[in-house]
């Protein structure tokens, strides 16, 4: 049987961080994908008069913000508003989790903890639009962000472990490294009163 090599402490460190990095994106991603489906839905429901039925891939607040009747009522009647709110809305709430994940990129924990709680609470807005869904949004669009949903959420625990995986291995590389320097002072405290010892006898004979 082959022995895994273990990795030296750059390594371990390194790949723990491009794991970081790549788990991390997806808080960016869903920055992107909320933008993205936003364009896609302004074009689905271009010169569509009273018409807002298309494919609504967007965040769960988002998507239960346009799902509430009087709001729905309103979009529906103001046609040229609604495109001016739907953008304003989306591109605002894209920004904030393309801005807290670019901040992640950079190890700051408490930006990543926001855009996860952040996200979590978009859950919630989501389930709701599920449970209590109209005829503006379709089944096939709230099924599809469920899966994205889903797929985000894995993505964005594993940022959370290879974070706290990357700390770990710090702190053990900061044990390892004080045990180094206490052995080394020691072997010197050792070597010293050897050569004391050997100067008293050589004194003696």
């Amino acid at each position: 049987m082959f022995k895994k090599k273990k990795l030296s402490y750059v390594d371990a460190h390194n790949n723990a961080v491009s794991a970081y990095k790549r788990s991390t994106t997806a808080i960016i991603f869903v920055g992107i994908f909320n933008v993205v489906g936003a364009i896609f839905y302004l074009v689905q429901i271009n010169g569509v008069s009273n018409n807002l039925m298309g494919q609504f891939l967007c965040l769960g607040l988002d998507m239960f913000i346009f799902s509430i009747p009087p709001v729905a009522s309103f979009l529906i009647n103001n046609l040229p508003w609604t495109v001016v709110i739907y953008l304003l809305l989306f591109f605002g709430t894209s920004a904030i989790y393309c801005w807290l994940g670019a901040v992640a990129l950079r190890g700051k924990k408490n930006y990543l903890f926001a855009g996860s709680i952040l996200y979590l609470i978009d859950w919630v807005f989501l389930l709701c639009c599920y449970f209590f869904r109209n005829d503006l949004i379709s089944d096939e669009s709230l099924f599809l962000m469920i899966g994205v949903h889903v797929i985000v959420t894995v993505f964005i625990f594993m940022a959370i472990y290879q974070y706290h995986k990357v700390i770990s291995i710090e702190i053990q590389h900061a044990k390892a490294i004080q045990i180094q320097q206490k052995q080394k002072q020691l072997n010197q405290k050792i070597e010293a009163e050897q050569e004391k010892e050997d100067e008293k006898n050589g004194n003696k004979k």
